[in-house]
């Protein structure tokens, strides 16, 4: 199965977001995207939402989606059991056992790739 995992801090969640998850699902045929929003970006500096209302924002925008996508989005709040600070590399780790048989591919947000 080809699984993304869209990694972000999602403080809030927007139309480009919506579009990122979209086109992993339409035009890189994912069979899931999981959201995986980030307790607080070690490299950013403001305080982020509480993680329960960001992920109600999230599913805001996701239930808009045509059931054939809406059925292939999930989340994972894996970082609520991690220890901070909250890097990528300590999130995808925890991770990989979960989907450990599964064809992995991670999104991130813009601001991560210029960093990056």
């Amino acid at each position: 199965m080809k699984i993304a995992l869209y990694l972000g801090s999602f403080n809030p969640f927007h139309n480009g977001h919506l579009e990122v998850v979209k086109t992993a699902l339409n035009d890189f045929k994912m069979n899931k995207v999981i959201i995986v929003p980030t307790m607080q970006n070690p490299w950013k500096k403001e305080k982020v939402l509480d993680i329960n209302k960001r992920v109600n924002i999230i599913w805001e925008y996701i239930k808009e989606l045509p059931i054939n996508l809406y059925e292939k989005v999930y989340r994972d709040l894996i970082e609520t059991k991690l220890i901070p600070p909250y890097y990528s590399y300590a999130t995808l780790h925890a991770l990989k056992n979960k989907y450990c048989n599964d064809e992995i591919f991670v999104l991130c947000g813009e601001d991560t790739m210029k960093d990056i």
